[in-house]
């Protein structure tokens, strides 16, 4: 055999030989694969039990090489109830609301009030100039008095079978029809002053004096600020959560204000497109900061966990495998332990969580430190 060729296929001998006692190595079979990671988890617990012996042999001999211990610090747990709530947002409306406009059109000689100013029931907020009217009554007295002179002549000639009968009528008819107009004109003349429909504060003046007003027109906005709710649009899968009566929390953010309010109206339609119906509640504050329009929200209560433990949601910790779990403080022996422990979480609500199963009142929850805390890790407590 040429040497030149023994050489080479002596080195890949050698080679296939290391590669197969190479314990680190790892295999192509599915099966091999398990049989690594079983071989190389058992080694490892070998090698972690090994340090945990030196590192022992060398805390007796040196107790100044011990390690600094985590600080952590704990707190006790109890059965509770725990609400969830669903926010909604709304906003605050005065219930009663009034317009005071004139019945006649025309030229505003006054308007009284500023936005703000409360102003009570009849009370006199703008007058209309009825010049045109007045000089409407002038015309009609004068073309009544005429009309009069010649009723009053064919009576007479009437009475003595003098010209028809047809005149009579009509120089009658011509007087009736004058004064139901003066009459009319005259009743025009007591809506020259515009009263207060209502009782409450001036929201808006939506005219001023020296403009015209026509008939029915706004000149100035009221709302009774004494009467005021929360209109809320709620979606409908809240349909048969709401009823009236029930009391709900609601909130003002913009005034800091909170409390718990009547329901007193629920709408009985369902908004298309917004698929929403509209509830109304009382608002028992009487603070002057809620105004309309300022936003509101309601808290319904759609679920609550009953009799469970709660903990800051911050508290609980995931494995990659996804398992939730705490650290609670292990105390026997003299000793203090972080021992890690599995639980089952449930509603969540203003940073709290419910824990269904996996902790107990009598255990101890270790709360600041806990991150990056290791299962059975010697531990300090900083408060008792």
């Amino acid at each position: 055999m040429n040497l030149r060729y023994i050489i080479p296929i002596s080195a890949i001998i050698v080679l296939s030989a290391c590669k197969k006692e190479d314990p680190r190595a790892i295999p192509e079979d599915l099966e091999d694969k398990k049989e690594f990671v079983r071989n190389m988890q058992k080694e490892q617990r070998e090698i972690g039990r090994l340090i945990d012996t030196v590192e022992a042999q060398i805390l007796a001999l040196d107790p100044s090489s011990a390690p600094e211990l985590k600080l952590i610090d704990t707190i006790h747990l109890q059965y509770a109830d725990l609400a969830h709530y669903v926010e909604i947002q709304g906003r605050v409306v005065a219930k009663d609301m009034g317009i005071a406009s004139s019945e006649i059109g025309g030229r505003l000689l006054s308007v009284n009030g500023d936005e703000g100013e409360y102003v009570r029931k009849g009370q006199l907020l703008a007058t209309v100039d009825v010049e045109t009217i007045n000089k409407q009554i002038e015309e009609v007295n004068t073309s009544l008095q005429l009309a009069q002179q010649t009723y009053d002549r064919q009576e007479r000639l009437w009475s003595q079978k003098i010209g028809s009968e047809i005149q009579f009528l009509q120089a009658k008819n011509q007087v009736e029809r004058l004064e139901q107009s003066l009459e009319t004109l005259k009743f025009q003349l007591t809506k020259a002053n515009v009263y207060s429909p209502i009782s409450g504060k001036i929201d808006m003046m939506l005219k001023e004096a020296g403009e015209v007003a026509g008939p029915g027109e706004p000149i100035v906005r009221i709302l009774d600020v004494s009467n005021l709710r929360t209109e809320i649009d709620v979606p409908e899968n809240y349909l048969t959560t709401i009823k009236r009566g029930q009391t709900v929390r609601v909130a003002l953010p913009a005034v800091e204000e909170e409390f718990d309010a009547r329901v007193v109206l629920i709408g009985n339609s369902i908004d298309a497109g917004s698929r929403t119906y509209k509830i109304e509640t009382n608002i028992p504050s009487r603070s002057p900061n809620v105004k309309p329009n300022l936003l509101a929200t309601m808290k319904l209560n759609d679920e609550t966990a009953e009799d469970v433990i709660s903990i800051p949601v911050n508290l609980v910790q995931q494995e990659v495998s996804g398992k939730d779990y705490v650290y609670i403080l292990d105390q026997s022996d003299d000793v203090a332990v972080a021992k890690k422990k599995y639980i089952e979480t449930g509603i969540t609500y203003d940073g709290k969580v419910a824990i269904l199963s996996g902790l107990l009142p009598e255990d101890i929850l270790i709360t600041e430190g806990a991150l990056g805390l290791s299962p059975d890790e010697n531990v300090k407590l900083v408060t008792k």
